[in-house]
């Protein structure tokens, strides 16, 4: 597994250390939430196989989105802390393996969601017993980007005169308007 560093070439590449499976290329990693609850596994690997068992302790830490934001020139939001549920804070790399066991990161509601806002949880790995392996500073918080489906009625396009699902009940005299459209296109 490659190892990648921000901060300049003079890294250590036959040094073993541990990272957020997924942080290789980049921090930010799409969470789709069709409905909820939706869960996202999150793990650490080691670049190479572990001697003794390693225990990673994950945290979510929504004071990271701020510093994520000015280093990349972004607007994220830290998730409603009412939005989401960590089932553990441990992840164990067992020997002889290069991956931990997960934790659960769910989002149980978008009910306290603000609609325009893309939301982001923070995981980071906190620190690591066993195996006297470093934490990779580059790749040790995952940013899960919650990409949200959304479902809406839209014309039938199949109808030459564009009538929609639903009419107004009397014609309104209005000196200007604005017409948006979201349409479907299966051809």
């Amino acid at each position: 597994m490659p190892v990648a560093t921000r901060r300049g070439d003079n890294f250590d590449y036959g040094k073993e250390v541990i990272l957020v499976t997924g942080t290789e290329s980049n921090p930010l990693v799409r969470f789709t939430v069709e409905n909820t609850p939706a869960t996202y596994t999150v793990t650490a690997s080691a670049t190479g196989k572990v001697t003794e068992d390693v225990k990673v302790v994950f945290a979510q830490d929504n004071s990271l989105v701020e510093a994520y934001n000015e280093e990349h020139k972004t607007s994220y939001y830290a998730i409603p802390e009412s939005a989401v549920e960590v089932d553990a804070t441990e992840g164990v790399i067992k020997a002889g393996s290069a991956s931990s066991t997960g934790i659960h990161v769910r989002v149980v509601s978008t009910e306290d969601f603000i609609d325009g806002r893309v939301y982001v949880i923070p995981v980071t790995i906190k620190s690591v017993s066993g195996g006297k392996l470093e934490v990779l500073d580059a790749s040790k918080t995952i940013f899960l980007r919650i990409s949200r489906v959304i479902n809406f009625s839209s014309l039938d396009m199949t109808n030459v005169n564009f009538y929609g699902n639903y009419y107004a009940d009397a014609p309104v005299e209005l000196p200007n308007y604005t017409f948006e459209i979201k349409c479907y296109i299966n051809e």
